[in-house]
């Protein structure tokens, strides 16, 4: 397999991760879209478009996921 599927694969496998748990804690957290977003210092819009599957930033990524309480070791479990 050559670096550039193995990356490709990786890549897939890391926004199924993310996605999960994104949903999970975003559904889990009893907060509204607004809330998420003014915490993690992103737009409504971005919130709303990783709810529905579109795969973030890194740097995006990262600050919902701590405005959803996301502790760095969990975060560190999604890079397969």
């Amino acid at each position: 397999m050559g670096r550039t599927k193995e990356w490709s694969e990786g890549n897939a496998e890391f926004g199924r991760r993310y996605s999960a748990l994104f949903n999970t804690r975003f559904e889990g957290s009893g907060k509204s879209v607004r809330e998420i977003a003014k915490e993690a210092g992103v737009s409504n819009a971005t919130v709303y478009n990783y709810r529905s599957g579109t795969s973030p930033s890194m740097y995006e990524g990262l600050k919902l996921l701590k405005a959803l309480g996301v502790d760095s070791l969990t975060i560190g479990e999604l890079v397969p």
